[in-house]
């Protein structure tokens, strides 16, 4: 098995330094309700507290927007359609050469299939197609792999933290009590909706990451806590968590982390239409 990379032991002063990327732009404000247009955006940010730790939440409209698995090449943070960009399945090797075979498990990439190595560590998956986004155990695959297949859609495969409101992570292989700055993406419940669990057309699709390290299972259990559906784990680690977003279509990019690896390989990737 070939281990992510980013269980590498961390010295304090890269925690500390991520740690003013991670909140830079939170200015202070504990949502961005202030500001003109907001309520339009496609991302719209927020600043929460969860047990007593902080967390920055990135919440996502899906019916102004596609929700993509890219790989190869990142995207420009200059494409004014490119609403957010972050690492997404895990990177087997550092390598100066692409390949599919390189990325955590088989994907999708807006209806292209790709196989990637087999990762013990994937538990569960997201699949996105037509605006709506799935996330489910990995004994859905082969159904979800058919359905992002046909609809030209994408689906990567991850840790699987949070289902059905339960933190379902089996402890390996990033210890519970590692601590990090922790990344996932995440479903809330629809209840109006009379659709299959964990699909959202619009609203409840977000993006949760923790302002300063914190143990997996204290970010684990604030998901829990703060009504989290279902949740599946972001690759982090210094230079896999380099990121941005952008509130709307040409809105100026705010970066989540500034440094970025030069071997990151696949990206979740929010685009306006």
């Amino acid at each position: 098995m070939k281990l992510p990379h980013q269980f590498a032991v961390a010295t304090q002063a890269a925690f500390m330094a991520v740690f003013v990327a991670a909140c830079a732009h939170t200015g202070g404000h504990t949502d961005d309700a202030e500001d003109p247009g907001v309520a339009d955006s496609i991302v719209s940010q927020s600043l929460i507290s969860m047990d007593g730790k902080d967390f920055i939440r990135l919440d996502i409209k899906t019916s102004r927007a596609s929700v993509e698995l890219v790989d190869s090449m990142i995207p420009d943070i200059d494409d004014p359609k490119v609403c957010l960009c972050v690492e997404a399945a895990f990177t087997g090797e550092r390598t100066d050469s692409f390949s599919a075979a390189n990325v955590a498990g088989d994907y999708v990439s807006v209806g292209r299939l790709r196989h990637g190595y087999n990762c013990e560590a994937n538990t569960g998956l997201l699949c996105s197609t037509r605006g709506r986004v799935v996330i489910a155990p990995m004994d859905s695959l082969e159904v979800m792999i058919r359905r992002a297949e046909a609809d030209d859609g994408s689906l990567f495969q991850q840790m699987l933290l949070v289902y059905n409101g339960k933190d379902v992570y089996g402890g390996r292989p990033i210890f519970r009590t590692k601590k990090n700055i922790y990344r996932a993406v995440c479903l809330f419940d629809r209840r109006s909706e009379k659709a299959d669990v964990g699909v959202t057309p619009d609203g409840g699709f977000t993006i949760i990451q923790s302002c300063y390290p914190v143990s997996l299972d204290c970010f684990v259990t604030a998901l829990v806590h703060m009504g989290v559906r279902h949740a599946l784990y972001l690759d982090m680690g210094m230079g896999w968590n380099y990121g941005w977003f952008r509130a709307n279509e040409g809105a100026p990019a705010r970066l989540l982390f500034a440094v970025r690896s030069i071997y990151q390989t696949n990206w979740l990737v929010v685009r306006a239409h």
